[in-house]
């Protein structure tokens, strides 16, 4: 008779432990789940503020390239519209350039941004390729550009490229 009672409380004690494991295992994949729906629901709202953030420049610099300064490149006007343009931005862009059909740079803001700005030639990114043949606004994947610091030194900079064709005056 104490065997079996023996034999009972080890049965119990091996049952609780085995509902306690089950227990911990249901409640550790719960947490996993919900921390990865939490991870989840993060990045996409991220990534959804990465569209508006985008999206609210590409308008921005739509609207820049329908100005006739813009369009017709007089210089200190160019300038000027570049940097309301810039200001109004409020640090979310590190340069606005405008380039010729070659992709050359003529105007950019804030100077210096680019080293030897005027002349250097962007045609060969492929952002420049897809406006020409689409017509349309581009945006890039994450590229390095070589970029001046606020000290004047150059640095390299992760960056997304946002190009803008000209806009015909019959658009």
């Amino acid at each position: 008779m104490i065997v079996s009672i023996w034999i009972t409380t080890v049965m119990v004690i091996f049952l609780i432990m085995v509902l306690a494991i089950t227990i911990h295992n249901k409640i550790e994949k719960d947490m996993i789940g919900q921390s990865g729906r939490q991870q989840t629901a993060i990045a996409q709202e991220k990534a959804e503020r990465m569209e508006e953030l985008l999206q609210n420049i590409e308008r921005r610099l739509v609207i820049l390239s329908k100005l006739p300064t813009v369009k017709k490149v007089r210089p200190d006007d160019t300038i000027k519209s570049i940097r309301v343009i810039f200001n109004d931005l409020e640090g979310k862009v590190k340069f606005i350039a405008r380039l010729d059909e070659k992709g050359n740079v003529l105007a950019v803001y804030p100077e210096g941004v680019i080293e030897g700005p005027f002349g250097r030639g962007f045609q060969y990114f492929r952002y420049f390729e897809e406006i020409e043949q689409t017509g349309k606004p581009y945006i890039s994947d994450l590229i390095v550009l070589e970029l001046a610091n606020k000290q004047g030194k150059m640095e390299m900079v992760k960056s997304i490229i946002i190009g803008v064709p000209k806009y015909n005056d019959d658009f």
